[in-house]
């Protein structure tokens, strides 16, 4: 029965030292309190139209908070690009990887797609384009399969302000 009580009373010390480092831990990022969060603001003014009354844990509008200043700086949305060449660098690959991205350039600049030379150690690799959906990405893949047969649809975060 005393080995019982100990496991007991050391689950509720963890728990309550547990509690009090999430707390501490939240207050300490500065969040702003419900008042100051735009969107709820919003929803819960009254108008004409009808009146939004929202019951929620506090904790949920700093999570929302920092949500959307994460997402305020980013300018990328997930996408996908087109991989038209990729070498290994030891193969004098940032020269092959530059002459193919002039070839793509020199053959298909009517197609307006934003071309990439990117280094992924350990090659070099160029990509094509800003595609929202595989679809997309997939008419343009058809178009060039004559000159680079090789190409591949791949995932990929675009920059959603050259969409």
């Amino acid at each position: 029965m005393g080995l019982s009580f100990l496991k007991m009373k050391k689950a509720v010390i963890i728990c309550v030292v547990t509690f009090l480092i999430i707390n501490v831990e939240s207050s300490a990022q500065g969040f702003r309190t419900p008042g100051d969060n735009p969107i709820m603001t919003e929803l819960q003014q009254k108008d004409s139209v009808g009146f939004v009354q929202i019951i929620q844990d506090k904790r949920i509008d700093s999570l929302l908070f920092r949500y959307l200043n994460t997402n305020r700086r980013k300018q990328s949305v997930p996408g996908f690009r087109i991989r038209i060449f990729e070498v290994n660098n030891q193969e004098n690959g940032r020269q092959r990887a530059s002459d193919e991205m002039a070839k793509f350039i020199n053959k298909f600049s009517s197609l307006g797609e934003e071309v990439y030379r990117v280094y992924e150690s350990p090659d070099w690799k160029i990509y094509i384009g800003n595609f929202r959906t595989r679809s997309d990405a997939f008419k343009i893949k058809k178009q060039i399969e004559s000159v680079f047969t090789n190409n591949l649809i791949v995932v990929s975060e675009i920059d959603y302000t050259k969409l």
